[in-house]
């Protein structure tokens, strides 16, 4: 059911980000079934509906099942890079998509200055 691609358009983004994360959960490596994930999520906007939890959540599915799904991590790097979303983003939101990203191999620098300088902000480091 879920390898139809107009199946997951009924889905929210809370939704798909959960199937994802419970695949890896699972540790269940459903590589079709993550693809047609993956597709979905990385369409710009319904990428742009994701709030921190679904996003983190999804980075760090597709990292512990070594799913290394470039335009799904482009667009969770954009996403997260947006400095009205990276603002929203709290410690454990923060180091699951660094996890992420690091587990993959996958380096993105603005990605990476982001990130550092959220979680080096006093707001952040008095938590």
């Amino acid at each position: 059911h879920l390898l139809q691609p107009e199946v997951l358009v009924a889905y929210s983004p809370h939704d798909v980000s959960h199937i994802a994360w419970a695949f890896a959960r699972l540790e269940y490596k459903n590589e079709a079934v993550m693809a047609v994930l993956a597709t979905r999520m990385s369409q710009k906007e319904f990428m742009g509906t994701f709030n921190p939890q679904d996003t983190a959540n999804t980075a760090w599915a597709f990292a512990k099942l070594g799913i290394a799904d470039e335009p799904l991590m482009e667009a969770i790097a954009e996403k997260t890079t947006d400095p009205g979303f990276l603002t929203t983003l709290q410690p454990q939101h923060i180091s699951n998509i660094a996890w992420a990203f690091a587990t993959l191999g996958m380096g993105d620098d603005g990605l990476l200055a982001a990130v550092a300088e959220r979680a080096a902000r006093d707001d952040m480091l008095d938590r």
